[in-house]
């Protein structure tokens, strides 16, 4: 009588653990969504933010002709830097369609550790990397056209050009991180929670 009991009892204990299981799987694939979605608009976003970006290098490129070696380096590394970071920034993407985590949910897990992993990496690491080259080039390119102007005139580009660079890109940093710790965090948790279940 007390082993049917114990059956009964740890059947019962596996049937609300699974039904949990799928709640929380349901739930984080909701979160998951929800972040999915605001990935590709953002990038989408981005993209379409560069694109006048790359019609003005292509402008300059023709406009100068007679452009020194300086001035079209800082060109070319400009659109590399966008076109890298248009890359980064679609590989973020978490997945293409819903995945179906029942039939593997250890990978699953796994996989989503890695980008939302990659995606803190981003705001941590890519992000002042890109301000520091993007300050370098613009300052490649503003040594090349302003090597004629005054002293004054060069100054005040200069000045307010990084100023300007410095402040936006620290204050876009700090919302990213505390950003990454209200939504990023909580869900990397249960994920490894997930994980370390199986």
């Amino acid at each position: 009588m007390n082993d049917f009991e114990d059956l009964k009892n740890d059947w019962k204990s596996v049937s609300t653990s699974h039904i949990e299981l799928n709640k929380n799987s349901n739930s984080l694939i909701e979160k998951l969504k929800k972040l999915q979605r605001k990935i590709i608009l953002g990038n989408i976003k981005t993209t379409l933010l560069f694109l006048p970006t790359f019609i003005i290098l292509g402008w300059l490129w023709l406009a100068y002709e007679k452009g020194s070696a300086l001035f079209y380096s800082s060109l070319i590394s400009m659109a590399i830097l966008l076109v890298v970071s248009l890359i980064i920034l679609w590989y973020r993407v978490l997945f293409w369609k819903t995945p179906e985590i029942d039939k593997n949910v250890k990978s699953f897990a796994s996989i989503m550790i890695k980008k939302l992993s990659y995606y803190k990496w981003i705001t941590n690491i890519y992000m002042p990397i890109y301000s520091i080259l993007l300050t370098i080039i613009l300052f490649i390119y503003f040594q090349a056209i302003l090597k004629e102007a005054s002293f004054w005139f060069s100054f005040w580009v200069y000045t307010l050009t990084f100023s300007w660079a410095l402040i936006v890109s620290l204050i876009g940093i700090k919302r990213k991180i505390k950003k990454n710790k209200e939504e990023i965090d909580p869900i990397l948790g249960d994920l490894r929670k997930i994980k370390e279940a199986f």
